[in-house]
This record gives C-alpha cells, structure tokens and sequence, in this order.
C-alpha cells in the first residue's frame, strides 16, 4: 500500500506492508528507500532488520530506488485513518508479496532483537500460512 503518513518526520508518503488489520488497527512495516550505512555499531540489528526488496520485476513501483522492509518495527494506525484516505483517493493498493519475500520477513523478523515479542507473534500469525 502506499499512504500519508502524518507521523513521520517530516510527514510523508510511505510504501508500508499489511500485517494485520483489526476491527481497530492496521499493523503495518514500512519500506525504506535508502540506509544510512553510517550509523554506528549499535545499530547493526537495526541494519541486519532490512529485507532487500530491489530488482524484483513485480515491484516495478520500487524501481527508482533500492528499497528495503524494515522489519525492525511493526506500526500501528487507526483503522478508520487508513480507510478515509482509500474513501479521498489518498492510499492507494500497490499488490501483493511472493511466498519468498513473506519467508524472508518472518525470518528476519523473528531474529530482530529490536522488534518485541508480540509483534514478531503477529508477524508470525499473519504471514506464516500465506508463506507456504
């Protein structure tokens, strides 16, 4: 999906991957354009937490830069934010994800340290059976 993200600094559109979607929520992993490499040791997990989602033909919608899923942190909106900016023509459906790139999230997912317990559950709940 690509949507408005008004809680980013600064605000902006964003690529995300649904996670789950609740009677009230929508859990969502962003995807990244670029990583800054720079960062110090500390922030290894958080490096080794990207799943490369760059030269792959069905997301041609990517192609202007590598970009990355960053599994070190599942957001989380306002069902009801996501589906006004569907009803304004803000958001908008981009596709789905192959079998590989699923297996790949909840494998880095499941090895991020940064990423709590009961997300990674929720990775796992929702992505597992479409993975196989």
């Amino acid at each position: 999906m690509h949507i408005y993200c008004n809680f980013t600094k600064p605000p902006k559109y964003k690529f995300i991957i649904v996670v789950s979607v609740s009677d009230t929520k929508i859990s969502f992993l962003f995807i990244n354009s670029e990583i800054n490499y720079n960062l110090n040791e500390e922030n290894n997990a958080f490096i080794d937490s990207q799943v490369s989602i760059f030269n792959i033909k069905q997301y041609d919608f990517l192609s202007k830069y590598k970009s990355y899923i960053d599994c070190s942190n599942l957001h989380k909106l306002d069902y009801e934010e996501i589906f006004n900016q569907f009803e304004n023509h803000v958001a908008e459906f981009k596709g789905t994800l192959e079998k590989d790139i699923l297996k790949k999230i909840i494998e880095v997912a499941n090895s991020c340290p940064l990423l709590p317990k009961v997300d990674k559950d929720i990775i796992n709940k929702n992505f597992t059976p479409l993975s196989v």
